[in-house]
């Protein structure tokens, strides 16, 4: 107790800050602090401090034990320590992690994971990005060229009155236009007409003539002479030659008509001989078998004078000239044939109408 103003006594109160009870009769010595408070050597009442290394929070009023380290840290029995990065291929974790990559190694991106994947050139007709980049082209593909922003876009061919340059280039013509031609390097230059003579090629062509000068005129791709006066055109020299050829093919064909005709005309007039002989006559003739080559020379009946003897020439022995007496009722008795095929007279090649008519000997 303590006297109070008024000399009346009042219980003491303990003044200690963060002090749970004061020394026995005292109000400035603590006996007992506040949690995670402890005496000083004056017995006053002072904040505990965490004394483990990088602790963040020791456990409740404790000095030694932690509770929670300090970022980038982790407790390991008792102790911080660094925590490490532990996704693959990645520069930096995201802070105070050691799952979620930040930044990953060259060629290589954070995926929605915070895991490290390859990067991907996403630069359209691009072959190759630059270096750890996925917006910049390094190298085009085949026709395009990078711009100013390392983006592709197409090439053009830049050189003048060219139609098309050489395949992935801009400035090496390939095809020039209408009568140009490209040169070494590449340019187009006027095409030059190669032709003597000849004071205007055909278009795109300098071996080919298209006009001559003075009185020349153009002959398949060169300049000549023009043909003299009177000279046919080739036109009308192969019309003349199929004239020819289509008249000798028709008289070809006239004279085998012709030819059928007389053959025809003398097997029918064989077939009227044939008839006007009775049956007997027919059975008794001989047959004799002669080839075509064969000229045999014979009278098929006697004459009704009786100068002929009805005998075959052939039969009888060779005479010579001497014993034959060369008149002309013997050389009218008969006419060759060239072949005699049976007894009924079929005779080929001969006309019948100079035969024996009425005893009349008709003259070879």
């Amino acid at each position: 107790m303590k006297p109070d103003a008024n000399k009346l006594c009042v219980p003491k109160v303990c003044g200690v800050d963060s002090c749970k009870e004061c020394v026995y009769d005292s109000e400035t010595l603590c006996k007992t602090c506040e949690p995670n408070f402890k005496l000083d050597d004056n017995q006053q009442c002072v904040e505990k401090v965490c004394g483990v290394t990088n602790c963040g929070t020791c456990v409740f009023d404790t000095e030694d034990t932690c509770e929670t380290c300090a970022p980038t840290y982790k407790l390991v029995d008792n102790t911080c320590v660094p925590k490490v990065c532990g996704v693959s291929d990645c520069a930096t974790c995201v802070y105070d992690s050691e799952t979620e990559c930040e930044t990953c190694n060259p060629t290589l991106k954070p995926d929605a994971n915070q895991l490290c994947v390859p990067k991907v050139c996403g630069v359209e007709n691009c072959v190759e990005c630059v270096y750890d980049s996925e917006t910049e082209c390094k190298t085009c593909a085949p026709t395009f060229k990078p711009d100013d922003n390392q983006q592709c876009v197409e090439k053009v061919c830049g050189v003048t009155n060219c139609t098309k340059c050489v395949f992935d280039s801009e400035d090496t013509c390939e095809k020039c236009g209408t009568n140009l031609k490209p040169d070494e390097a590449g340019a187009c230059i006027p095409m030059v007409c190669q032709v003597a003579n000849c004071t205007k090629c055909v278009d795109d062509t300098e071996d080919q003539c298209g006009e001559c000068e003075g009185g020349l005129v153009v002959k398949g791709s060169v300049c000549g002479a023009k043909e003299k006066n009177g000279g046919l055109p080739i036109g009308a020299i192969i019309g003349i030659v199929i004239g020819v050829v289509v008249l000798l093919a028709l008289l070809l064909l006239l004279l085998l008509f012709f030819c059928c005709r007389k053959r025809k005309t003398a097997r029918e007039n064989v077939d009227h001989i044939d008839r006007g002989k009775s049956e007997e006559e027919m059975t008794q003739q001989p047959k004799v078998d002669v080839t075509e080559e064969t000229e045999v020379t014979m009278l098929t009946r006697p004459l009704q004078d009786g100068s002929g003897d009805g005998t075959n020439p052939l039969s009888e022995p060779p005479k010579t000239d001497e014993e034959v007496p060369q008149t002309g009722e013997r050389r009218r008795r008969g006419r060759r044939a060239r072949s005699v095929r049976n007894a009924g007279a079929e005779i080929a090649d001969i006309d019948l109408d100079y035969m024996y008519n009425n005893n009349e000997i008709v003259e070879d």
